[in-house]
């Protein structure tokens, strides 16, 4: 297996992204696991998952709420220690302090207390409501090993701790594979625990290679060096040479998964700026881009969205059926909805107000991948065909201020999003990007709305998964006539798998759960 992206640590200091999830979970298994075939989530380590419909789930009068997990009692630590509800009170305890330096998960902060009654129950309580409580990751709420690392966590420096060779070549975990040899920047090797509780993994050796260039991964699958890639290193423009040596043959097959939703975030600072004073500019902005154009270059086969969630979801469809409004490319509908507006356009094709002033919106990109370049170079050009002027600003992979420079764009930054759950979360008001977060808030263009707080909060406070989806198809159909943000086209971005024929097992991934690893002790070779 290749992946593009050094190897610093397992789990809790893996980091965030995509690739380092891929081997978190060879390595390591969590409280349950989203099945992306059916998108249901299961147990994994715990015998089922909590419920209110069970009592295993409860929400009290102050709006604390109570989970216990039941653990399934085969499951052993690589080394052969019989895992106990403690290491997960351990594990959840690590997650939450501050002095060690971790990514810390969403909802984590929330949790009050755990406890370990016996030790195959694991009871957590929370400060709040939080709908995410349920879904244990590996990283979220983890379960680590007290007998290996309580000592040394007991002696109090964070530094010693986050250090420790236990992160690294001497990783014990619950996985189905253990670690074996760690070549810092090289390799490493997962090896098949015998005693996986799910069963002895079929493959029985996987040699994960650290290939920091694209062109060299897809260079070494061609060659039958590497067998596979998962998600979170290739993206959509590095598959077509795979595509075409492997399709006319029948040498391997490439899965993609539309997981993302590429968009240009209109900015708020400034409260004088055309869209953020009248929401009928905002919608021509979105009418005056050809985005079937935008699809069909980008992401051949596809039809644009309305709505940051996936077509086939269930909130798509309650959406639909309460009528989310729909913007189809129309220059001349465009141009009436901004004539409302008090702009029309001058002799030049461009708009402009009834003072001469010149409508102007900056695209703001990452220049650190040739896909974002062109998207904002394609975004400007359709913009100044219909009439709005427009330039790109590219910012520099190596700027020091990268992220400020995201967060000050004075028009759009466009960027890919995934379509999760919690996509949203990015306009909520206690979430503004500032200098004082040093600009890495969720809320990156400072998007203000009392409106779209009440209702989202309502929403993720919303534990019952009928009247949750209801909700949220609410916010999404709000979303769409707000349209505070501009949907352009649906993208795999490196949501990609790549594998040569004889693997069997790798499959579609889900916006929820983009691990392409989830079922890698069922994957099977020739």
């Amino acid at each position: 297996m290749a992946i593009r992206e050094p190897v610093d640590g397992v789990v809790l200091f893996a980091g965030t992204g995509d690739i380092t999830r891929q081997y978190g979970w060879i390595y390591h298994a969590g409280l349950a696991i989203y099945d992306p075939k059916t998108g249901n989530l299961n147990p994994w380590v715990a015998r089922k998952i909590p419920s209110l419909d069970d009592g295993d789930w409860k929400v009290n009068s102050d709006g604390t709420m109570e989970l216990t997990w039941k653990l399934r009692p085969n499951v052993k630590w690589h080394d052969g220690t019989p895992l106990n509800a403690e290491d997960f009170v351990f594990g959840i305890t690590v997650a939450k302090d501050p002095k060690i330096p971790l990514p810390h998960a969403a909802g984590i902060g929330a949790v009050k207390e755990v406890t370990a009654p016996d030790a195959e129950t694991l009871v957590v309580r929370w400060s709040e409501t939080y709908s995410g409580a349920n879904e244990g990751t590996p990283a979220d709420m983890p379960a680590l090993p007290r007998h290996i690392l309580a000592d040394l966590y007991h002696q109090g420096d964070p530094t010693a701790f986050s250090n420790s060779s236990f992160w690294t070549r001497d990783w014990v975990g619950l996985g189905p594979y253990r670690m074996g040899e760690w070549a810092p920047g090289s390799h490493l090797e997962a090896l098949a625990f015998d005693d996986y509780f799910l069963g002895r993994p079929k493959i029985d050796r996987i040699d994960i290679r650290i290939i920091l260039d694209a062109n060299a991964v897809v260079a070494n699958l061609l060659s039958g060096d590497v067998d596979l890639t998962t998600v979170g290193t290739l993206r959509g423009d590095d598959l077509p040479p795979i595509k075409n040596a492997w399709e006319s043959q029948n040498l391997g097959t490439v899965l993609s998964s539309q997981t993302d939703v590429v968009g240009a975030r209109l900015s708020y600072r400034d409260p004088l700026a055309p869209w953020v004073q009248d929401m009928r500019v905002r919608h021509a902005l979105l009418m005056g881009i050809d985005r079937q154009v935008m699809a069909d270059t980008f992401t051949p086969g596809t039809t644009p969205p309305h709505l940051s969630v996936p077509m086939e979801d269930p909130v798509y469809k309650l959406a639909e059926q309460r009528g989310f409004p729909k913007y189809p490319y129309d220059v001349a509908q465009a141009e009436r909805l901004m004539r409302d507006a008090g702009w029309t356009r001058g002799a030049d094709g461009t708009y402009q107000n009834a003072a001469g002033q010149k409508f102007a919106i900056e695209v703001r990109v990452v220049a650190n991948a040739p896909v974002n370049t062109r998207r904002g170079e394609a975004l400007v050009d359709q913009w100044k065909t219909s009439g709005f002027g427009s330039q790109l600003y590219p910012i520099p992979t190596n700027a020091a201020n990268r992220q400020e420079l995201k967060a000050n764009a004075p028009g759009v930054f466009i960027m890919p999003d995934t379509m999760a759950p919690d996509i949203l979360d990015m306009y909520q008001s206690n979430q503004i990007a500032a200098a004082d977060n040093r600009w890495s808030a969720k809320n990156l263009l400072a998007y203000v709305n009392p409106e779209f707080d009440r209702r989202y909060r309502e929403y993720s406070n919303t534990l019952e998964l009928g009247t949750r989806r209801s909700l949220y198809a609410d916010v999404q159909r709000w979303m769409a006539e707000e349209m505070s943000y501009l949907p352009i086209y649906y993208d795999v971005g490196s949501t990609t798998q790549a594998f040569r024929r004889g693997i069997r097992g790798p499959g579609p991934v889900i916006p929820v759960q983009m691990v392409g690893t989830w079922n890698i002790h069922e994957w099977d070779m020739e």
